[in-house]
């Protein structure tokens, strides 16, 4: 399920993620709070064979807040928030379907201008 994350505190959107449906089945279920935290992950760089990347680097965890939005008796979405707006921008985005297009099509053309430049 693609979620928009809000501040908790001024109501900003800050990203749209993807939460997995068990995640969101278990919440409605009362199996899980309506907590969740999601840990940050940090792409590796490569700095070379002689540089080691400290492993004692900690790990930022960002907690959302699950709160059902209701129309009549139904449920109609959830509000996604968290109090950690700049955690939270690290998360990995989940594209929205009208932008997966050109994401597909600018990554096609890096493929291929990479490819080229290998040619040469």
């Amino acid at each position: 399920m693609r979620a928009v994350i809000y501040d908790a505190e001024y109501y900003e959107p800050i990203t749209v993620i993807d939460i997995p449906q068990d995640f969101v089945r278990e919440i409605e279920s009362g199996k899980r709070d309506k907590m969740l935290r999601f840990p940050v992950i940090k792409p590796i760089l490569s700095r070379g064979p002689s540089e080691c990347i400290p492993c004692e680097t900690p790990t930022k965890v960002v907690t959302l807040r699950f709160e059902p939005i209701w129309k009549n008796s139904e449920r109609l979405m959830w509000l996604v928030t968290t109090q950690d707006a700049e955690s939270a921008l690290l998360l990995r985005a989940a594209f929205l379907p009208g932008q997966r297009g050109e994401l597909n099509r600018r990554l096609e053309m890096a493929f291929l201008n990479g490819l080229m430049a290998a040619v040469r």
